[in-house]
């Protein structure tokens, strides 16, 4: 009788393993404003993120707005991150995480000011 009811438990647990896919979200940031600007990064959840090493971001033409294309491999269809300065200070202290949402399409972006949080359904914060 034991083993009749571990199987079906184990296929359920089994089959609640999401399938990782390919997403291309190009982020960027906005720290116009902000002193003493030395490097931006990202920091998340999700390949090639990570929450202990920031990605840099770039800001090629110079004008506050540094940003990057990563391509992740998610599981879900959304991703918390948030946006390192000078790779130390994280932004939103005490406040959750940004999320950006990808139902059902391969590539999509996410434009914000650092530390701020506009009302946006593009720019969520997830409260822990």
């Amino acid at each position: 009788m034991r083993k009749i009811i571990l199987l079906p438990l184990l296929m359920i647990q089994m089959s609640c393993v999401q399938e990782m896919r390919p997403i291309e979200i190009e982020f960027s940031v906005d720290v116009n404003g902000l002193q003493d600007v030395h490097s931006v990064g990202i920091i998340g959840e999700y390949q090639p993120m990570s929450w202990q090493h920031p990605i840099s971001l770039n800001d090629e033409d110079g004008d506050g707005i540094y940003d990057k294309t990563i391509t992740i491999q998610a599981a879900y269809n959304y991703s918390e991150f948030k946006y390192v300065l000078n790779d130390s200070i994280i932004e939103l202290e005490g406040q959750g995480n940004r999320i950006v949402e990808f139902f059902d399409i391969k590539s999509t972006s996410y434009h914000g000011i650092f530390d701020i949080v506009k009302k946006d359904p593009n720019q969520t914060v997830f409260m822990h």
